[in-house]
């Protein structure tokens, strides 16, 4: 029992070291900004991982375990984290309780559902290819935004998957000629 009890302290005692070491930016005047190089003139101070909401913490450690170089924004309404995994740029917003907001994810064509391109390049001449996505979680589902581009046009099409993963393309594509 002692042995077990002695490699748990360990084990907490280097946890919280750990955390303490992490940067965590928090916003001053509610100018929550994502900027290290600028933290002193824009108002964020650096501070420590500790004053993330512990359950705002655990969610994203639960659903994001393999994120690379977390940064934390918080101010008096809400926490955001930012982070990368696997070629994604990902942005995860927590309320001042640390109730999950929305997830917010950045990444290239390769990554995309199929089903989803399929859909984006309906109607749409053959030669566009997709050129990104941004995906936008909340708990009533997910939209696509996916940016589609050819040699002279590049447009937008938005596309929404409820709960039950139905998807639905919301409009026609917005397309625009290319300067």
């Amino acid at each position: 029992m002692k042995k077990t009890c002695i490699l748990f302290l360990l084990f907490w005692v280097e946890t919280a070291m750990a955390q303490e070491n992490q940067q965590v930016y928090v916003a001053v005047n509610n100018r929550a900004l994502y900027s290290a190089s600028s933290e002193q003139s824009q108002g964020n101070v650096k501070g420590y991982v500790n004053y993330v909401n512990s359950k705002a913490a655990r969610h994203l450690f639960k659903n994001f375990g393999d994120a690379n170089s977390v940064q934390w924004v918080i101010d008096e309404q809400e926490s955001t984290a930012y982070f990368t995994r696997a070629g994604e740029f990902i942005k995860v917003r927590y309320d001042k309780d640390g109730r999950h907001i929305s997830t917010r994810k950045t990444y290239a064509a390769n990554k995309l559902d199929r089903y989803v391109a399929f859909l984006a390049k309906k109607d749409l001449e053959r030669d566009f290819s997709i050129y990104g996505v941004t995906e936008m979680s909340t708990d009533a589902g997910k939209i696509y935004e996916v940016i589609l581009q050819n040699k002279y046009y590049w447009g937008v099409v938005r596309i929404a998957e409820d709960n039950q993963g139905y998807l639905e393309r919301l409009a026609e594509a917005e397309v625009f000629l290319k300067v």
